[in-house]
């Protein structure tokens, strides 16, 4: 890290302020759901931790990070937040159960149920209180609150890559200090379909949001012409030389030597997009996709995307006890109203129905126990507990990613709190 990377200003020693306690509330959410921007940010952590650099260059080193992200709020503002009972509170209410997890699956099988809950929501917004959304859900036998279901949506993302379809068409390769060029597009069909440009992949893996393929693939003449490891991560709060929300991907892709159009690894970033129109020698996309059926299961995933900021942004407001909750919902209020009027209409619009298997593959431990007792078809049975055992690992790994995200958060108030310990 050179010097010019800090610009340094001056650091006041006055409290945050209800409008920067607002934004580290939207800050610290984004981490959740954007994975690049949580890497980003563990990323300018370690290097603000460098002894060799002053104190003040520091903090606007990481101020200036969270400016440049779209966030007006302070390095000071997103430690004040961590250290506040509030958040801990907060942090334990958004962690989803069965019901939670019960109500997303049926909700994107349920073309009326979905339209309810988007209309719920629509008319939440008018107040900025979860109140209706939370008794509705206790009056169609789902014990769970608005806020748990939006964490059930996130967690689901990690182990079902259905929840990811898309076409991720504005893609870049990039190698070292080399310039950025047009990269190959990720078309998502699916759990059982990933292509990236012209070829779709063979054994590839999906866990905790990661999607990774090898040159092997599956041996034979299901090998794949290259090997990677895409991150997909969600932004919903535009960066502020970008104004894109949506669906993201990040990682690498290496070709092996003597491949036709690129070589060695190369750092892979997309997001939702048309692909570019093919060169010659350069094919983008699978001559044979059919992008309709993929785009119109993305469109009926991307109301709920908004429905969830929604619910995201009333939370602090109902619940009446974090500064800068007001501040806050003045702030989002407009575009929180927006998105959830569109999602109304989004979800009032014809769909095609979607395959129960598609979205219940992420079914808890619980409900495939209750299956398994439900069965008497014996080789239903064996599969229930293959199943079980695999979703008991998947879980395993899920608690094992929690429990390293409360670290590097724990790490995060620790780097923090160090530096305004020594702030001037």
């Amino acid at each position: 890290m050179s010097d010019k990377q800090f610009n340094v200003s001056t650091v006041s020693n006055d409290q945050p302020t209800e409008e920067q306690m607002a934004y580290a509330y939207v800050f610290l959410n984004e981490l959740k759901a954007n994975k690049q921007l949580e890497q980003d940010w563990q990323d300018h952590l370690q290097k603000a931790s460098v002894p060799q650099y002053g104190i003040q260059d520091k903090i606007s080193y990481l101020d200036n990070f969270l400016a440049d992200s779209g966030y007006d709020t302070t390095a000071e503002a997103v430690l004040t937040l961590l250290k506040t009972p509030w958040w801990n509170d907060y942090i334990k209410s958004r962690q989803p159960n069965l019901q939670s997890d019960r109500f997303v699956q049926d909700l994107l099988q349920d073309t009326h149920l979905y339209k309810e809950w988007s209309q719920i929501i629509q008319e939440c917004t008018q107040s900025g209180n979860l109140e209706k959304a939370n008794q509705f859900l206790q009056n169609n036998g789902y014990d769970c609150t608005a806020i748990q279901v939006n964490a059930s949506f996130q967690k689901m993302r990690s182990q079902n890559l259905n929840y990811w379809t898309g076409i991720y068409g504005q893609t870049t390769l990039k190698q070292g200090d080399g310039e950025a060029q047009v990269g190959p597009a990720v078309i998502v069909y699916g759990n059982s379909t990933v292509s990236v440009g012209p070829d779709k992949l063979f054994a590839f893996k999906y866990e905790q949001g990661v999607l990774t393929w090898t040159t092997e693939g599956r041996g034979g003449l299901e090998k794949n012409p290259h090997s990677g490891s895409i991150t997909f991560s969600q932004i919903s709060q535009p960066k502020r030389q970008d104004s894109f929300v949506g669906n993201i991907f990040s990682g690498t892709i290496t070709y092996p030597p003597g491949s036709k159009n690129w070589s060695g690894t190369y750092n892979f970033n997309g997001k939702i997009g048309d692909p570019a129109d093919d060169e010659k020698g350069k094919v983008y996309t699978p001559p044979s996709v059919n992008k309709s059926s993929v785009q119109q299961l993305a469109d009926t995933l991307a109301p709920y995307v908004m429905i969830g900021f929604a619910i995201q942004m009333m939370y602090p407001v109902a619940a009446k006890i974090f500064s800068g909750a007001k501040v806050l919902w003045e702030k989002v209020k407009e575009k929180v109203q927006s998105q959830a009027k569109e999602a109304v209409e989004k979800t009032a619009q014809e769909r095609p129905e979607v395959p129960a298997e598609r979205f219940s593959e992420s079914t808890t431990v619980e409900q495939l126990r209750d299956s398994l007792q439900r069965t008497a078809d014996p080789a239903r049975q064996e599969e229930i507990r293959e199943e079980i055992q695999q979703t008991e690992q998947a879980q395993e790994k899920q608690y094992e990613e929690e429990e390293r995200s409360v670290t590097e958060e724990g790490k995060n108030t620790e780097v923090l709190d160090d530096l305004m310990k020594l702030k001037v």
